[in-house]
């Protein structure tokens, strides 16, 4: 991540089930991760819609 603040990551579980980890170092003050699971449009319901949605968040304070 030299040089860049923010990073992007990608890959597919198969059948269009995909994850995103994106890490941000936009505020100087802390580092963030998200990751997001993504649902496919076919496998959507009206509970559970399709896109992503956060699995894993974490923000981390600059010492």
């Amino acid at each position: 991540m030299r040089g860049a603040e923010t990073f992007t990551s990608q890959g597919d579980y198969g059948g269009g089930w995909g994850w995103e980890i994106v890490f941000d170092a936009t505020d100087t003050g802390a580092l963030r991760m998200r990751m997001d699971n993504l649902i496919p449009a076919d496998q959507a319901t009206a509970e559970v819609p399709a896109g992503p949605y956060p699995v894993m968040v974490m923000d981390a304070r600059r010492a």
